[in-house]
């Protein structure tokens, strides 16, 4: 076998394992979605108590010797992404999605991944201006509505257009769950305007 494919090869079996330990660990989703907040709450919060910041940090080394060997894989880097976000690092997180993004353009799970680092990095015009390009070339993209929402409410201090935002989000089809947490939050922002 040549360098290159043992480096494949490797490379699948830390991806395989780091997914099995909890790539996902905190996201219900392939993206990262804001925190919602409530209204006049910090959307960006504190990491809960039970965060293992010691693994994600294993897992991160890990991702970064990966990258050294591979330094054109985008998914390496959109990983070494998520871990600086699950450790709310969120300026490494930009520069690793940004990074991804470079290797392999408009991936809309990573550009909304960005602007979520953006909003918690105050960069909320920023982020804006990124949901609406994703929005604008896949308008039913839940991440993005949904993200877009909160950046409205939350960053721009413009709940009505974070309402609007997610009354489009509500006319998709969804787990009964969220879609319940979505009109309860439209409910509370619309009953804290008056």
């Amino acid at each position: 076998m040549s360098k290159r494919q043992i480096d494949c090869i490797l490379g699948i079996i830390v991806i395989a394992l780091a997914a099995t330990a909890g790539i996902s660990y905190f996201r219900k989703s392939e993206t990262p979605v804001i925190r919602e907040a409530g209204p006049g709450e910090n959307p960006g919060g504190a990491m809960p108590e039970n965060h293992p910041p010691a693994e994600i940090a294993a897992r991160l080394a890990a991702l970064i010797q990966m990258s050294a060997e591979n330094p054109r894989n985008a998914d390496i880097r959109k990983e070494i992404g998520n871990a600086y976000y699950d450790l709310g690092e969120y300026e490494k997180a930009m520069e690793s999605y940004r990074e991804s993004l470079e290797i392999e353009p408009g991936d809309p799970g990573l550009e909304t991944d960005l602007a979520t680092c953006l909003h918690y990095l105050g960069r909320d015009e920023e982020a804006l201006a990124l949901l609406n390009g994703v929005l604008n070339s896949r308008p039913d993209f839940a991440p993005a509505l949904y993200n877009k929402g909160v950046v409205l409410i939350h960053g721009m201090n413009d709940p009505e257009g974070g309402i609007a935002a997610w009354e489009e989000l509500l006319k998709q089809d969804m787990d009964p769950a969220r879609r319940a947490d979505i009109e309860r939050s439209i409910r509370e922002y619309k009953a804290s305007a008056r």
